[in-house]
């Protein structure tokens, strides 16, 4: 997620008093051209700036919100950090192998979706990472803290079953906003009175 997308999301959170940090995930805005790892590698990347408001301040209170592979990116960051106080995902994935073969089927033909798995074998060789491995609703549990899964009900690029899936495997505290009427990561354009709304409530059930 870039910079630029990640600012009309502010307004949300410093009216309700919090301080943001946004920056450009690797690959994206003016972060270094390094290959995407949809969230294997940006999961570490994005604790060196916990770890970075852990160093600077006194006790921060932090809590993470993603967009599409952002959203894979904070779910997959609150897997390894303990310290966050919440996680928001907005459209987010829940098993890449399913993703791979249902956008190569979908934005070409089904006999393309077939080199997913080859293809799964090649970057696990050359860049040391597989699709299992940022497939997060095997491992979601490792979370502790509550987190908010939002999708739109008319997700075609991620579909929406799979929000059903990540909220179904989290045990943990949640809450779940399906975006009527929305497609892939337009939950706020659509309706940001309502988003907004919904933010709060979570925020406001956890005492956060």
């Amino acid at each position: 997620m870039s910079y630029v997308g990640s600012l009309k999301y502010l307004e949300i959170f410093l009216e309700r008093g919090y301080s943001v940090l946004v920056y450009d995930h690797r690959n994206h805005g003016k972060s270094e051209r390094n290959f995407t790892s949809f969230g294997y590698f940006e999961k570490d990347d994005a604790k060196m700036w916990v770890d970075y408001l852990y160093d600077r301040f006194d006790d921060p209170k932090v809590g993470v919100h993603g967009e599409s592979m952002g959203a894979s990116t904070a779910l997959q960051l609150a897997t390894i950090d303990h310290r966050l106080l919440f996680c928001i995902e907005d459209c987010g994935y829940s098993n890449a192998m399913e993703l791979f073969r249902y956008r190569s089927s979908s934005d070409n033909n089904k006999f393309v979706s077939l080199l997913t798995f080859p293809t799964n074998i090649y970057i696990k060789l050359k860049y040391k990472w597989s699709f299992d491995d940022v497939s997060v609703e095997k491992f979601i549990n490792k979370a502790t803290c509550p987190i908010m899964f939002i999708h739109g009900d008319s997700d075609a690029y991620v579909p929406t079953y799979m929000v059903n899936d990540l909220y179904d495997s989290y045990k943990g505290d949640k809450m779940l906003y399906l975006a009527k009427d929305t497609k892939h990561a337009a939950a706020f354009v659509t309706d940001p009175v309502t988003y907004k709304e919904k933010i709060y409530e979570f925020l406001d059930k956890y005492s956060i």
